[in-house]
């Protein structure tokens, strides 16, 4: 049987090194500071991969291969030369053969030497009980990861943040987060009583119960070791969102899992009319 704390540490992990190597492969050096982080994710993966579902191991590799491609499509290609079969024209013996000219170079602009792109930063916010949080201590500067642990009772407030490239929460309690449309990832673990709002590229739920969330989701998201969870569509949510589109790991039977449902169109407007009031700890369920 798969392990289900495994899985679910794995999936944060693999999660925060693939936006590494997607920020690395930005700078000018992509395929050296990408390819090592790659061979390492790869190892990782081969280190888990038996306590891993077999959906997941599917999942991982098809992204693992797809980051090999950009890495190797990085790497600086070197000058091909095709030489074409031509009849051969007799030289008069008077004409001196011409040495051949090297090729010329093309010079690379300076302000492209050594220039990289920021690296990305993790950050962190515990401990902290009915408090209203946001990002504005912190000072990010470029992009970042955030996790946020050990909340009860809290408005968390990450808007607006377009560096955000994935967002980790675990050991949530009573509390209210809206967040901007990641980058990446976003993963729940351990939550209760929460209302999210957030967009991503790929959404995943672990042992969180009677919880609300209005989502953006470019991918299908997964819910596992969950209960009494509520889906919504995001205020300002794309047109190809597959936040309805939820796959519970738990339930292998035909038909919706219970674990899960839509959520009511009064209770969807009701926390859309509250976030346009900026009344965000009226969302706390």
């Amino acid at each position: 049987m798969a392990s289900r704390t495994v899985s679910a540490d794995f999936y944060v992990r693999f999660q925060r090194v693939k936006d590494e190597i997607v920020a690395a492969l930005l700078t000018d050096a992509a395929a050296t500071a990408a390819a090592p982080k790659l061979a390492r994710l790869k190892a990782e993966l081969g280190s888990v991969l038996a306590h891993l579902p077999p959906y997941d191991q599917r999942t991982y590799d098809a992204q693992l291969q797809e980051l090999e491609r950009r890495v190797a499509a990085a790497r600086p290609a070197g000058r091909k030369f095709a030489f074409k079969k031509s009849a051969a024209q007799p030289m008069p013996a008077s004409l001196p053969v011409a040495p051949s000219s090297p090729a010329p170079t093309t010079p690379v602009p300076t302000s492209e030497i050594g220039s990289t792109a920021a690296p990305s930063s993790d950050y962190t916010i515990s401990s902290r009980f009915s408090a209203k949080l946001t990002t504005s201590a912190l000072a990010p500067r470029g992009t970042f990861t955030l996790t946020l642990s050990s909340l009860s009772g809290c408005v968390v407030d990450l808007r607006p943040d377009g560096g955000l490239t994935a967002l980790h929460a675990q050991d949530v309690v009573n509390t209210a987060i809206v967040g901007p449309k990641v980058g990446g990832s976003v993963m729940l673990s351990g939550l209760r009583r929460c209302v999210v709002v957030i967009g991503a590229q790929q959404f995943r739920m672990h042992a969180c119960h009677d919880c609300a969330v209005l989502l953006d989701v470019a991918s299908i998201p997964v819910i596992e070791a969950s209960t009494c969870i509520q889906i919504g569509a995001h205020p300002s949510g794309s047109e190809g969102s597959k936040h309805a589109l939820v796959q519970d790991f738990d339930w292998v039977q035909p038909g919706r899992s219970p674990h899960w449902s839509l959520l009511h169109p009064d209770e969807v407007e009701r926390l859309h009319a509250a976030l346009d009031r900026g009344d965000l700890a009226s969302l706390r369920m």
